[in-house]
Protein backbone atom coordinates (compact mmCIF):
# COMPACT_ATOMS: atom_id res chain seq x y z
CA UNK A 1 0.00 0.00 0.00
CA UNK A 2 1.15 3.34 -0.25
CA UNK A 3 1.04 5.93 2.43
CA UNK A 4 -1.90 8.16 1.58
CA UNK A 5 -4.08 4.42 0.77
CA UNK A 6 -3.10 2.81 3.58
CA UNK A 7 -4.49 6.77 5.50
CA UNK A 8 -7.24 6.85 3.18
CA UNK A 9 -8.34 3.33 3.99
CA UNK A 10 -8.18 3.73 8.00
CA UNK A 11 -9.80 6.78 7.80
CA UNK A 12 -12.80 5.63 5.35
CA UNK A 13 -12.11 8.85 3.04
CA UNK A 14 -13.52 9.63 -0.11
CA UNK A 15 -10.27 10.32 -1.75
CA UNK A 16 -9.98 6.81 -1.73
CA UNK A 17 -11.38 5.36 -5.44
CA UNK A 18 -13.64 2.81 -5.80
CA UNK A 19 -11.60 0.43 -6.69
CA UNK A 20 -9.08 1.33 -4.69
CA UNK A 21 -11.95 0.55 -1.81
CA UNK A 22 -12.72 -2.69 -4.08
CA UNK A 23 -9.31 -3.98 -4.07
CA UNK A 24 -8.39 -3.10 -0.30
CA UNK A 25 -11.76 -4.79 1.03
CA UNK A 26 -11.24 -8.43 -1.00
CA UNK A 27 -9.14 -11.19 -0.17
CA UNK A 28 -5.91 -9.79 -0.88
CA UNK A 29 -2.81 -9.75 0.92
CA UNK A 30 -2.35 -6.16 2.17
CA UNK A 31 1.12 -5.08 2.55
CA UNK A 32 2.63 -1.91 4.19
CA UNK A 33 6.49 -0.68 4.37
CA UNK A 34 8.15 -0.13 7.23
CA UNK A 35 8.66 3.39 5.39
CA UNK A 36 5.02 4.39 5.03
CA UNK A 37 5.10 4.16 8.76
CA UNK A 38 8.12 6.15 9.18
CA UNK A 39 6.98 9.07 6.87
CA UNK A 40 3.37 8.97 8.93
CA UNK A 41 5.46 9.58 11.93
CA UNK A 42 6.83 12.62 10.36
CA UNK A 43 4.25 13.96 9.36
CA UNK A 44 2.66 13.66 12.81
CA UNK A 45 6.14 15.10 14.24
CA UNK A 46 6.07 18.27 11.60
CA UNK A 47 2.29 18.60 12.18
CA UNK A 48 1.32 17.86 8.53
CA UNK A 49 -1.13 15.03 10.29
CA UNK A 50 -2.83 14.48 13.08
CA UNK A 51 -4.90 11.31 14.58
CA UNK A 52 -7.21 11.23 17.37
CA UNK A 53 -5.26 8.40 19.17
CA UNK A 54 -1.57 8.09 20.21
CA UNK A 55 0.61 7.20 17.30
CA UNK A 56 1.20 3.85 18.39
CA UNK A 57 -2.48 2.73 19.50
CA UNK A 58 -3.14 4.04 15.74
CA UNK A 59 -0.48 2.25 13.71
CA UNK A 60 -0.72 -1.37 15.73
CA UNK A 61 -4.84 -1.41 16.07
CA UNK A 62 -5.12 -0.61 11.94
CA UNK A 63 -2.15 -2.99 10.91
CA UNK A 64 -4.14 -6.16 13.11
CA UNK A 65 -7.28 -5.11 12.40
CA UNK A 66 -7.27 -4.65 8.66
CA UNK A 67 -4.44 -7.59 8.35
CA UNK A 68 -1.78 -5.94 7.15
CA UNK A 69 1.78 -6.80 6.91
CA UNK A 70 5.07 -4.73 7.14
CA UNK A 71 7.44 -5.06 5.58
CA UNK A 72 11.06 -4.29 6.37
CA UNK A 73 13.57 -2.21 4.50
CA UNK A 74 17.20 -4.06 3.88
CA UNK A 75 20.76 -3.84 3.14
CA UNK A 76 19.48 -4.99 -0.58
CA UNK A 77 16.75 -2.67 -0.83
CA UNK A 78 18.61 0.41 -0.24
CA UNK A 79 21.48 -1.05 -2.35
CA UNK A 80 19.06 -1.03 -5.29
CA UNK A 81 17.52 2.48 -4.25
CA UNK A 82 20.87 3.96 -4.34
CA UNK A 83 21.07 2.82 -8.21
CA UNK A 84 17.80 4.29 -9.61
CA UNK A 85 17.44 6.88 -10.73
CA UNK A 86 15.77 9.86 -8.95
CA UNK A 87 12.67 10.38 -10.43
CA UNK A 88 11.40 12.70 -7.49
CA UNK A 89 12.16 13.52 -4.12
CA UNK A 90 10.03 11.83 -2.15
CA UNK A 91 12.32 8.59 -0.68
CA UNK A 92 9.65 6.68 0.57
CA UNK A 93 7.94 6.31 -2.42
CA UNK A 94 9.40 3.40 -4.01
CA UNK A 95 8.65 -0.36 -5.05
CA UNK A 96 11.66 -2.00 -3.36
CA UNK A 97 9.81 -5.29 -3.10
CA UNK A 98 8.45 -6.04 -6.43
CA UNK A 99 4.95 -6.19 -4.90
CA UNK A 100 2.54 -4.26 -6.92
CA UNK A 101 0.59 -1.60 -4.88
CA UNK A 102 -3.07 0.23 -5.34
CA UNK A 103 -1.92 3.77 -6.44
CA UNK A 104 -3.66 6.86 -4.57
CA UNK A 105 -4.66 7.76 -7.94
CA UNK A 106 -8.45 7.33 -8.99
Amino acid sequence: LDTHTFLWFIDDSPLLSAKGKTLLEAENELLLSIGSLWEIAIKLCLGKLTVAMPTEVLMTLQLTSNDIDVLSITVPHLVTVSTLPLHHRDPFEWDGAGVPFVPYTS
